[in-house]
């Protein structure tokens, strides 16, 4: 689900991805596509002295809104050598409902603890508004398709508010943010 999204967006931060399924046990599981000498944020950070490439950054989070993924953290984004390229991984807790009684925006911005994102207030880059703008209701539908209608009409909802946006929100207008009709 969360590459195809990925797919749909055009943004390239998700690994390929592919559904499995266990022999022994008929339990289904995705499984990503290596990326070879990738380290997570987190150790990026700490042992190469490069900055990460905000507009990747960028887009790990819008993609994150849109799908509601509220467990996005430094230990799941990885990143390239040079920092230029940034991949979001463990995609399991996105489209979920256990998040519905609390500000998502204001909730996906503190889940973690801790703030892998380091472009609030940026003004978003016109080729990546438009591959958000480009992405149709009917399109997101079909790729969640097989969750709970809720669900998906909360993705529709949060794409919708993100395809306003010309900036990243600040911290202070996240906490403001349009909540779903619960």
């Amino acid at each position: 689900m969360a590459s195809t999204v990925d797919d749909l967006l055009e943004f390239d931060i998700v690994p390929p991805t592919e559904l499995k399924m266990d022999r022994d046990t008929g339990r289904v599981y995705s499984v990503q596509k290596f990326v070879p000498n990738a380290v997570t944020l987190g150790e990026f950070r700490d042992t190469s002295g490069l900055d990460v490439n905000r507009n990747e950054i960028m887009k790990v989070l819008l993609f994150d809104l849109i799908v509601g993924n509220v467990d996005r953290h430094t230990g799941n984004i990885m990143v390239s050598p040079s920092g230029q390229k940034v991949y979001a991984i463990d995609n399991e807790n996105i489209v979920t409902t256990w998040w519905r009684d609390r500000p998502l925006f204001r909730n996906i911005v503190m889940a973690s603890g801790y703030d892998p994102f380091p472009v609030w207030g940026m003004k978003i880059p016109e080729d990546i508004r438009r591959k958000v703008q480009n992405l149709e209701e009917g399109d997101l539908r079909a790729a969640l398709a097989g969750m709970p209608k809720v669900n998906i009409d909360d993705a529709v909802f949060r794409l919708n508010v993100v395809k306003k946006w010309t900036h990243i929100p600040t911290h202070d207008e996240m906490k403001n943010m349009p909540q779903p009709n619960l």
